[in-house]
This record gives C-alpha cells, structure tokens and sequence, in this order.
C-alpha cells in the first residue's frame, strides 16, 4: 500500500519553517542520490527549488525540476523523487483543500501535476524566499499574492492546448530553437530546415506565441540563466556566452530588460554561496 504523508512530512529534512498567513513554508535539503518510494501527500504541495535538480516519477510521466522552477502536485498524487545529482534545496508551501477551493473565484482549475520553469516564475520564487527569509508585517499578504501568480501560471499551462493544436513543423521550429537557442540562428535558415517559407514561419510563429522568433529565443536564454546565476557560481561573463550572448554587457541589459534587475542582483536574492552537499543546520520557526 502506498503511504499517504500527513501534513509537514516529507522525504527530505526541513531546515526551516515559517508560517505567515494561512500558509506553512517548509525549507527543505534533499541530500544527494536520495530516491523516495512511492508515496502521496495528504495535502496539494507547491515546491518552489531554489538550487539543484530532481526528477518526479509518475505513473505516466516524469517531471524534471531544474533550479528556479516551480512545481504543483494536487493531494493524493501517487509519485517518487529521483535526486540522482546534487541534491536540492527547496520550499514546500502545503495547501489545504479550502484556499484551493477558492482559487475556483479567479477560475483557477488545478487537477493534475504541473511545472513551470519561466523567467516570470523564476522572479516569482525570488519574492517568495525574499518573504520566507525576512518576513514583515505586509509578508502575508505578499506571500498570498505569489502564490495566486504561481497557481494562475500553473493553471494557464494546465489548459494550455497550443502545442496539441499546432502544425507538425511548428512544433519542430519550437523545438530547435529550445535545443539551439544558444546558437546563432535566422528566420531563414529554420525556416529551410523545416521546409516552411520565413514570412509564413514568422507570421504563424507570432500568432501562436506572441512574440517573435527573437523575443522567444531571448526568452529561453534569460530563462536558462537565471538558473545558472541561481545554481552556480560561474562567473557573469561565463554565464552570458553560455546562454548566447555575445558578452557580458549585452547579456546584463537583455536580462535586465526581462526581469527589472541585474544578473548580480538576482544571484544574490537567491541562497549563500555554499554547495549542496552540507544540509542546513539550524531550524527556525
């Protein structure tokens, strides 16, 4: 029989705790190459990972969670952990079948696990911890307020039907540019790759998307930093040519651009230098 885990329990350990609002923040270390059996929540879990990466098992699907993303898990969702890396660290906010019932209000519908790794998400779990680290007074309502972001992306993905109703070679345009975007790439060489004219490609592309081709390919190298810059110590100008960008002072405007501060400024939001290998030691409630 698979074991239903009551509230605040979890495979990994729990650092620390705090409670603002109606809401419960658990940080919580999962050490290296743990693997969780089978088991299930008796609460819905928001899992905000702040540094490292695991994959959860499904019965049908597994989902990878890199640094800065965020997942959602309904209550009773039979699932194991794979922390096969590094470990991670994230925050576990547990949500009681009530407050979801009300998400119902903002037409937020959640029945099924889902993940979200954009720039806006990781901006979101930068707030988050920013009110879990030094809560204040006006930390509740803050809080509710990320949490309602995050549910509403978590929802607009859930029903999201794009790729379901796309052509064959759209699809195919989504996905080199997610396996290349790094690399320098034009309309018209994607466009010859699979077999499509530029101007339909970038007319058919926007009208999916909404954006351009180059704004979408920003988009994923922003992304992809920001996991960098959250997850490692490599330096800025490492960072910039990692992701595509010709140098470093190229990379800081685009990135401050999409997320309203600098790459230095969002490292250092996110946890202190250390690595993952020591488990936090204190516990704070």
């Amino acid at each position: 029989m698979v074991p239903k885990l009551p509230f605040g329990i979890h495979y990994g350990e729990t650092s620390r705790k705090r409670v603002i609002g109606n809401f419960t923040l658990l940080e919580t270390y999962y050490p290296p190459r743990l693997k969780a059996p089978k088991h299930a929540h008796e609460l819905a879990c928001l899992c905000l990972v702040l540094r490292g990466d695991y994959r959860e098992i499904y019965t049908h699907q597994d989902i990878t969670c890199p640094s800065s993303c965020f997942l959602f898990r309904p209550a009773g969702t039979v699932h194991s952990h794979d922390f096969d890396g590094g470990g991670a660290l994230s925050i576990i906010i547990e949500l009681d079948s009530m407050w979801l019932d009300s998400l119902r209000e903002y037409s937020i519908r959640l029945d099924m696990p889902v993940t979200s790794k954009s720039a806006s998400t990781s901006l979101l779990i930068r707030k988050a911890y920013r009110e879990f680290s030094h809560p204040d007074p006006s930390s509740a309502l803050a809080t509710e307020g990320v949490m309602l972001e995050l549910l509403a992306l978590a929802s607009q993905r859930r029903i999201r039907k794009d790729e379901a109703t796309s052509p064959a070679w759209l699809r195919e345009v989504r996905e080199l540019l997610h396996e290349g975007f790094s690399n320098r790439m034009t309309v018209k060489c994607i466009a010859a790759e699979v077999g499509t004219h530029p101007v339909h490609l970038a007319r058919t592309f926007h009208q999916r998307y909404k954006c351009t081709v180059g704004d979408y390919v920003r988009k994923l190298r922003i992304e992809t930093a920001c996991r960098a810059l959250a997850s490692s110590d490599l330096p800025l100008s490492d960072v910039a040519l990692s992701v595509g960008f010709y140098d470093q002072s190229h990379f800081s405007k685009a990135f401050r651009r999409v997320t309203g501060m600098s790459p230095s400024d969002y490292r250092s939001t996110f946890l202190p230098r250390k690595t993952l290998a020591t488990p936090p030691s204190s516990l704070e409630t």
